[in-house]
């Protein structure tokens, strides 16, 4: 609250609009040039879901070497969820360089 009180209605609008960008933009990338699958099906705003066809362990190796914090599994919070559905959020703190290590990492990992 007082994050967003301190930016006040055009900062919390601005940011807003970079989760947006941020978030779609690697969405797209990760389907579109890898081919992972969208279990979202619509609109985000800065969170979203894909199907991750690899294991696990394959999946987060390429990340744990980065130190990047690549998101979580949904069936970890329910179990009843399928085991492949991969939660990912993109705030307005990450750069397109920090955007483009997840996709290098992403790529690695389906490898």
């Amino acid at each position: 609250v007082i994050y967003i009180s301190a930016m006040g209605p055009d900062g919390f609008a601005e940011v807003s609009r970079r989760n947006i960008r941020g978030a779609e933009a690697l969405r797209r990338r990760l389907t579109g040039e890898l081919g992972l699958k969208d279990y979202t099906g619509g609109p985000v705003f800065n969170e979203f879901t894909l199907r991750i066809p690899v294991p696990r362990h394959q999946w987060t190796a390429p990340f744990d070497r980065e130190l990047i914090m690549p998101g979580f599994w949904l069936n970890d919070l329910n179990p009843s969820l399928p085991a492949d559905l991969f939660a990912i959020s993109v705030t307005e703190k990450r750069t397109a360089a920090e955007l483009d290590r997840y996709v290098s990492c992403a790529r690695e990992a389906l490898k």
